[in-house]
Parts: structure tokens; sequence; C-alpha cells
């Protein structure tokens, strides 16, 4: 049960910092110095796991896990966050804007869930 909260912790607290910015100008500059960061994380992971002579070993799925559930934690962050600046935008009402922010929590497990629901598609 504790490791399963702290899954949803490694996801929730990247998820947050984008949802929580107060307008768009925040928001983009929050996408762009962590999604930076995350990016250069990935291409320094693409280029030592693209050595011939790498191999992983006995730990390299949790290793490889955790930054996967950061970056997707993040990623539907900055996704929801613009949804809902462009919706509060045109209109729509606070407690609904906020509403969608908590619930759009929701994406970041089914992206770990939902691919393996695939195969058993008829």
């Amino acid at each position: 049960m504790n490791f399963i909260l702290f899954l949803i912790a490694l996801a929730l607290i990247p998820y947050a910092v984008p949802v929580l910015m107060p307008n768009w100008r925040w928001w983009l500059g929050v996408t762009c110095v962590f999604g930076s960061l995350l990016a250069a994380l990935w291409m320094q992971h693409w280029i030592v796991s693209s050595r011939p002579d790498h191999h992983d070993g006995a730990g390299g799925a949790i290793g490889l896990a955790f930054p996967a559930i950061v970056t997707v934690g993040f990623a539907t962050g900055v996704a929801i966050r613009g949804l809902t600046l462009l919706l509060a935008a045109r209109g729509l009402a606070l407690r609904r804007v906020v509403a969608i922010s908590v619930l759009g929590f929701a994406i970041v497990p089914a992206c770990f869930y939902v691919p393996s629901w695939w195969p058993a598609w008829p």
C-alpha cells in the first residue's frame, strides 16, 4: 500500500506543478523549464542505452519506470492546464475548471493501464 501511495505521489507532484499555474505565462514558463529538464533526462537515457556495452541489470525496469511516471504526470498536467486555461478564457465557471483539473489526474494511471487492455480487444 505504501508503494502505491509513493507512485501516486511520484505522479501527483509533477502533475500539480503546471496545473497550479495562475496564468498562461507561468504555465508556458514552467512547461519550458521542466519540460527541458525532462527532455534532457530522456536524451541522456537514450544516449546511454544505445551504447553496445550497456546492460540495465536487475533494477533497470524500475529505474526506467520512475522517470516515465514523472514524465507522464507532468505532460498530463501541462495538457490539462492548457485546456482549463482555454476554457476559462471562454467563460467556463471556476468550479468547473477546478473539477477538470482535479479529475484530469485520472488520465495518469490510465496511460499505464489502458495499453495492457488492447490485446484483449475483440
